[in-house]
């Protein structure tokens, strides 16, 4: 049976200790109008549905062109993007 991962992309932790993780940068690519930051990040998924928070990331993200892969036997249900206004960002 597949596994099903629902990820939340927040700029600063909302308190799920449990279930919130950091990236590392892997790469960016800088182009006139923006730029391409590729992230990398280990979780390790529990059978069953599952919520997982990756934290610290720009609050200036095109929703659009996040994108998920490594999964394996893992399946994505949603995405969800928002900005914690109540933490302070690091700089």
């Amino acid at each position: 049976m597949k596994k099903l991962l629902s990820i939340l992309l927040v700029t600063s932790t909302l308190g799920l200790a449990s279930n919130t993780t950091s990236s590392t940068i892997k790469e960016i690519t800088v182009y006139l109008s923006g730029a391409q930051v590729t992230r990398t990040t280990t979780i390790n998924i529990p059978e069953g549905t599952s919520e997982f928070i990756i934290d610290k990331l720009s609050s200036h993200i095109d929703e659009q062109s996040i994108q998920i892969s490594g999964l394996k036997d893992a399946s994505v249900i949603s995405i969800n993007y928002g900005i914690n206004y109540l933490n302070k960002q690091d700089k």
